[in-house]
């Protein structure tokens, strides 16, 4: 009986537990309405990769702007505020912008928000950020609007075409695409009547 109690007073060595590391915290900022079902698939691909096995974890944060419906001037001090309430203790690593929207709001209000965050951007058209000097930690893919290109097919489908005329709406996204297409159907002014 003596043994046994020497026996049960040895300590064993023990092993460190490793701590686990801190979910890196990712906002998705929708310019839009995040139902609209191309960004539903798009934000499913997206969080399916983020969170693959073995990847470091991650937690995300959905954010909808709905610039497109509520024009941004009307509520932006509102949203930063917000925002910064939101995420004051909060560090925030990365941001995912979809639409120009998203990516112009990050742009004016970054330092205030997310001062420290990597910013990605997607389904900015391309003329948006070509010159632009973009932080060192802003990357993105851009997307190239072909207007010009949809001008010349729709010209060999109807080549007595005359007339050209564009049809956009009066939000902000609609006046930046409309500024797009003024500029890449410039060309064809000297062949056709485009009315905007």
């Amino acid at each position: 009986a003596p043994q046994a109690s020497a026996a049960a007073q040895t300590t064993l060595p023990t092993v460190a537990t490793p701590v686990p590391e801190r979910p890196w915290h990712v906002v998705i900022l929708n310019d839009s309405d995040p139902t609209v079902p191309a960004f539903v698939a798009i934000d499913r691909a997206m969080r399916a990769s983020l969170m693959a096995p073995g990847r470091h974890p991650v937690d995300s944060f959905a954010e909808a702007l709905d610039v497109l419906r509520f024009p941004g001037s009307q509520i932006e001090n509102e949203l930063v505020a917000l925002l910064a309430k939101k995420y004051a203790a909060m560090h925030v690593d990365a941001v995912v912008t979809f639409g120009p929207g998203a990516f112009e709001f990050v742009e004016r209000h970054r330092s205030r928000l997310w001062p420290e965050a990597r910013v990605l951007y997607m389904g900015v058209p391309i003329e948006l950020v070509r010159d632009r000097q973009l932080a060192p930690t802003t990357t993105g893919i851009p997307i190239q609007h072909d207007l010009g290109g949809m001008a010349d097919l729709a010209l060999s489908l109807r080549p007595v075409t005359r007339r050209l005329i564009v049809i956009s709406g009066s939000g902000d996204f609609d006046r930046t695409m409309a500024r797009l297409a003024r500029k890449q159907l410039e060309p064809y002014a000297s062949r056709l009547t485009v009315e905007y």
